[in-house]
This record gives C-alpha cells, structure tokens and sequence, in this order.
C-alpha cells in the first residue's frame, strides 16, 4: 500500500470516528426531550438495527468459510497417495491415502485418512511441519511424527490404527507436509 493510500484509508477511518462521535453526540442531547414510549420505540430499533448487524456478519462470515472451503479443495488440498508409490517397499504395510485441508473457517486444519478426518490445530499443524522440516529423512520424519502423536494426539493412532512409524499411513502424513512445505 503507497504512503499516499494509506493517509487517505487512515483519514476515512478517523472521519468514521468523528462522525459516530457527532451522531452519538446528537443522539443524548436530544434523549432528554423524546416520551417515554418513544424511548421504547427507540429501544426497538436499536434491537433491530444490532439484529441485522449480526445477520449481515453471519451472512458475510458463511460467504468466506464457503470462499475458503472452495479454495482449499481447489488449491490446498493435496494428497500423498502419489507419493506412496516412492515409498521403499518396507515401510509399506497398508495403501495409505492423506491429504491436508483447511478446516471451515480457516483457524484448523484437517487431516483426512481416507475416508477418516482428524481435526488439528494450527499450533499443532505448525509444530507437524516443524518436525517435519527439521528431519534427515524420511525414517527420521516419521520417526519425529510418530512420537508426536504418541505424545499429543493418541486419539489419531487409535482411530486410524496406526501402531509403529513404520505404518504407511505415517509416511503419508510426512509426504503431505513435506509437500505442503514445497509449496
């Protein structure tokens, strides 16, 4: 954004500011002079005004998580599926299908084994790519990813059945963050 755009958003913004101030300004001194029943009147359609403020927001909220979830199934999502096939063939025990989506709205992400989906974090999504990023190898990613979930997400072993680092379905996780990396 050029220094001269952002003087000119900074000043609406400040006139933003100044005319709710005015408005509210006006709004009290002229509270003392209305009726009672128009003071309800006012209350009313103060409800009203917020009401539709919030379905607005709701509305706006629905058209960026559809926005988002667009995105992600044509962009973000990749599977490591294709990688398995450049897999050695003894870390295989099972066809392991994993890709990596952003959740609905954009503050997780989800893991799909298949069919299966397991929902993380971006703290822990992070931490996933961290590891896998730090590691010599492929042993050693899966190694690392493995442990983690040991430690932080047993949940994830038991309900995609995963039971060592060597479980194909490891080594498929590692490929999709190694890939989400790459990008």
């Amino acid at each position: 954004m050029t220094e001269k755009n952002s003087k000119h958003k900074n000043n609406k913004e400040n006139n933003k500011n100044i005319s709710r101030e005015k408005y509210l300004k006006k709004l009290k001194s002229m509270l003392k002079d209305i009726p009672d029943d128009g003071l309800v009147f006012l209350i009313k359609q103060a409800g009203i005004l917020i009401h539709n403020a919030e379905v607005e927001n709701t509305d706006h909220m629905q058209s960026e998580a559809a926005a988002i979830k667009a995105a992600a199934e044509k962009n973000v999502e990749k599977t490591a599926g294709k990688k398995m096939q450049t897999l050695q063939k003894s870390s295989i025990d099972e066809k392991a299908d994993v890709s990596l989506e952003r959740g609905a709205f954009g503050k997780s992400f989800i893991i799909r084994f298949g069919d299966t989906g397991k929902t993380f974090g971006e703290m822990e999504i992070a931490e996933l790519l961290r590891l896998t990023d730090n590691s010599e190898s492929e042993k050693d990613g899966c190694r690392r990813i493995f442990g983690w979930l040991t430690r932080n997400r047993k949940d994830v072993l038991t309900d995609i059945g995963i039971k060592t680092e060597k479980t194909a379905s490891v080594s498929a996780v590692y490929y999709c963050l190694k890939n989400k990396l790459s990008e």
